[in-house]
């Protein structure tokens, strides 16, 4: 709340920013988490459901006073958790088809027994060739935290 009134009161009316943030309690292996105005990450399951993280707000600058909600899930082990920005999912070929959050969760769902750093890698590639060589016009990053099974 601190960060968006900042943001709110240092930068034009038009400028604004989405976030996820998080924090991993190694202890308890609970993930505390708000989310501003970022595309919903999501949590695949060693077994591979599929959970949308729902916390949801406005993005950061967007309004003075927003109130965030934090909300936590369980990280179990050989769970995914999946966090990329809309340039992942909004990436474009040259039919202006876009890449799709469907198509994440099917590339990472697939790919499950893979290290986070080779599904990152896959997915990369995976959307490049989606691309085809159509300009890219936005960010393209993503994140996936993988818990190791004991």
């Amino acid at each position: 709340e601190r960060s968006n009134q900042l943001l709110y009161r240092n930068t034009a009316a038009h400028k604004f920013a989405t976030l996820f943030f998080g924090i991993l309690d190694f202890q308890t292996n609970n993930f505390y988490y708000a989310n501003a105005g970022h595309d919903r990450p999501f949590l695949i399951s060693a077994s591979g459901d599929v959970q949308e993280l729902q916390a949801a707000g406005l993005p950061l600058g967007f309004l003075e006073n927003v109130t965030y909600h934090e909300n936590d899930f369980q990280f179990k082990p050989n769970d995914l958790l999946v966090i990329y920005t809309d340039g992942v999912s909004e990436a474009m070929n040259q039919q202006e088809e876009e890449f799709g959050v469907q198509a994440i969760i099917q590339y990472v769902t697939q790919n499950h027994h893979q290290s986070a750093m080779q599904i990152i890698n896959g997915l990369i590639q995976h959307l490049k060739e989606h691309a085809g060589g159509f300009p890219q016009s936005d960010d393209i990053t993503v994140m996936v935290v993988k818990r190791r099974a004991v």
